[in-house]
């Protein structure tokens, strides 16, 4: 197979073709690693959040991070756990006897305040 038609079968530019010609011939042809910054977190340290998650359920984002840092010796902020937090699709629960603005419902206020 010719290098042009090399270049038609695979849908790229001869100039590619012949820079991976040269690239194989100099033994350099591997995958190239993916760019960007590597993850902060190893897999094992990842499910240690996760457990962390299911022990202490109530705890900020900045107390998780710093549980976290207490126990593995690595260093979180807040936004790093909200990152995590979101590829493991674990939402911020609220407890269940608080309202989610954090006021107190009338029957916590006293019967001074009822609604009758």
């Amino acid at each position: 197979m010719s290098k042009a038609e090399a270049a038609r079968r695979f849908k790229v530019n001869r100039s590619t073709v012949y820079e991976y010609l040269n690239l194989s011939e100099q033994g350099n042809l591997k995958a190239k690693s993916p760019p960007g910054r590597p993850r902060t977190l190893t897999k094992d340290q990842v499910e240690a959040l996760e457990k962390q998650v299911q022990a202490h359920p109530d705890l900020s984002l900045q107390e998780h991070a710093d549980l976290f840092e207490a126990e593995h010796k690595v260093k979180l902020g807040f936004s790093t756990v909200n990152l995590y937090f979101k590829r493991l699709g674990i939402t911020r629960k609220k407890r269940a006897s608080m309202p989610a603005n954090g006021m107190n419902l009338p029957e916590q206020l006293g019967s001074r305040h009822s609604l009758s």
